[in-house]
């Protein structure tokens, strides 16, 4: 063949080529977006976008046919129901937390319009899913980035939800970190979360997306529970049989971003400061004993009718 045939040749093929991702594309987002389908979601074909958008793109789908797909997927208001689907069947991480995105954004917006049904199936299924991966024993990086992922879900949910349509959820909690120490750790992780919903973690970040009304019924609602919580972490703590360095490490992290709300009479009139200077101060959790600690100091209680007793007895453990 001469070389002008030969380029007509490849540019048919080109052309063939491209023609045929223009009408894969179109099957697949016929099949996704077609929200008024019977038939079982498309997992594996969620998974082929996913990749593609994800590497640039793969022999099946181009890298912009891929976002566009996605992104209308994302933006539909039904598209929430199958993430569930998605989740326990998909063998690609990031669809797995595309799909969290969505149910996030769901939560976060239009949570007020969902049928109450639906509303219970979603914490179910948040519930479900975190016990599953908090209880094995081991986790892969892309295991745990989901895991914190479903934590962070579970937030928005709580921000909706906890105290008046879900009062018992702390004590369910406190329950259920008691049964295993990886599930403790990440029901630790949870708390941290929490505390830092509500209170900040900085002043200068914002990230509640609440009226300040809600945010001090929260905190009051978290500050009633704090017995319970209390409890939990100086059975971590205090138990010398404890041995676990992540849950360990969790629990004086989730700690120092209590102290700066929690009741002071747990600070000042408990084992607390002497767990921290004595046991974990000098050993290799000292980092997040300090931070724990630097907390405490910052504490003003000046104003305190117990303020001498108090600082003597934190001076004696310092």
């Amino acid at each position: 063949l001469s070389p002008v045939c030969l380029g007509s040749l490849r540019r048919a093929a080109s052309i063939n080529a491209e023609y045929m991702g223009i009408m894969q594309s179109e099957v697949a987002a016929q099949k996704l977006l077609n929200f008024q389908n019977q038939q079982p979601f498309d997992v594996s074909l969620f998974d082929e976008l996913a990749k593609a958008f994800f590497s640039g793109g793969t022999e099946v789908f181009g890298h912009q046919a891929a976002h566009d797909i996605l992104a209308k997927f994302q933006e539909h208001p039904d598209s929430w129901a199958k993430v569930a689907d998605i989740v326990s069947k998909s063998s690609v991480n990031q669809s797995k937390i595309i799909a969290l995105n969505i149910l996030a954004n769901c939560i976060r917006f239009r949570w007020r319009v969902l049928p109450i049904e639906d509303k219970k199936g979603i914490k179910s299924f948040l519930e479900s899913a975190i016990i599953d991966y908090s209880q094995r024993d081991a986790l892969n990086d892309e295991e745990q980035a989901f895991l914190t992922k479903l934590n962070t879900t579970l937030i928005e949910v709580l921000k909706q939800e906890w105290p008046q349509n879900w009062p018992t959820f702390i004590s369910d909690l406190v329950k259920l970190a008691q049964k295993k120490e990886s599930i403790c750790c990440n029901s630790m992780k949870i708390l941290q979360l929490l505390s830092e919903e509500i209170n900040g973690v900085d002043k200068n970040t914002d990230t509640l997306h609440l009226t300040q009304a809600k945010r001090q019924h929260l905190k009051k609602s978290l500050e009633a529970e704090f017995q319970d919580l209390f409890k939990l972490c100086i059975m971590v703590l205090g138990h010398d049989a404890c041995s676990d360095k992540k849950l360990l490490e969790q629990t004086l992290t989730t700690f120092s971003r209590f102290v700066q709300w929690m009741p002071m009479g747990y600070i000042f009139e408990t084992q607390l400061l002497q767990l921290l200077t004595l046991k974990f101060y000098p050993s290799q959790f000292q980092p997040n004993a300090l931070e724990c600690l630097t907390e405490v100091v910052a504490i003003d209680i000046s104003d305190e009718p117990q303020c001498d007793e108090w600082g003597k007895r934190s001076r004696r453990s310092l």
